[in-house]
């Protein structure tokens, strides 16, 4: 929000007396690079992300490609994680339809996308209800980013350009980072859902094939746990049959037939 403040007044004082044709093309033509403190990348990571907003006016963002560096068995684990959930993903958002969030640790945003009046003003909203709390202020990058694809405006997703940042190392850290990124993310995907139509109208890159396939994820995103359950208590029921885990039915069969 800050950032916005600042940018808004250096365009002012610096293009003001232009025509509104080079101000159009100034604002066009600035980017901003979000960052965590802990990141570390190289100048061509940077220039890739620039060359990808320079090919179309109507990319707001483009993010890289993370790597989690940092040492322990939470750190490998979130290797994994972002190998599936990270490149993989939004790999297939790119192809079937657009990248839904760039995130913040590593990523390129145009200036006039953040600038447009109902980005940044609603953005700088406070959250008055439990659902704009879990949308809005649990996860700020993916609540920017979907006002920005409300507005018209693409995410892309570059492979090539690659960030490292420090992931958590204990379990505590990773428990409170998930716990604001997991129902953030539920919410804006509610979102996108409930408000399919209106997405598919704005946006060149959504169709009601893309909609569907992020609700088909978004259902397996809720009963995953609950699969998980299953499998790891069938699975305790077959190594130790002797013990009692009080089960409704047999699970074991509901696994394997």
């Amino acid at each position: 929000m800050y950032m916005y403040y600042l940018l808004a007044w250096k365009l002012k004082n610096e293009i003001q007396h232009d025509t509104p044709e080079h101000q159009h093309s100034i604002v066009q033509k600035t980017f901003i690079l979000a960052l965590d403190g802990d990141s570390n990348f190289r100048p061509r990571a940077v220039l890739q992300l620039v060359d990808l907003m320079k090919r179309d006016k109507k990319v707001g963002a483009a993010c890289g490609r993370i790597h989690p560096i940092g040492t322990g068995p939470m750190v490998w684990y979130q290797k994994f994680e972002y190998a599936t959930g990270h490149w993989f993903q939004k790999a297939a958002e790119h192809v079937f339809g657009c990248v839904l969030c760039s995130p913040g640790c590593f990523s390129l945003f145009r200036a006039n996308a953040i600038m447009s009046p109902n980005v940044m003003s609603k953005y700088t909203v406070n959250a008055t209800t439990p659902k704009e709390y879990l949308q809005c202020d649990q996860g700020e990058d993916r609540w920017l980013c979907t006002l920005m694809l409300k507005q018209g405006f693409r995410i892309e997703y570059c492979a090539a350009s690659d960030a490292k940042t420090y992931s958590p190392e204990s379990l505590h850290e990773f428990f409170n980072q998930r716990r604001r990124w997991m129902p953030s993310t539920i919410a804006n995907n509610f979102d996108l859902i409930m408000d399919g139509k209106l997405f598919v109208a704005q946006n060149e890159t959504f169709s009601w094939l893309y909609i569907a396939y992020q609700s088909a994820l978004f259902c397996i995103s809720l009963i995953a746990p609950s699969i998980v359950i299953l499998l790891l208590t069938g699975a305790c029921a077959s190594a130790v049959p002797a013990v009692s885990y009080r089960l409704p039915f047999d699970y074991t069969k509901l696994i394997i037939y």
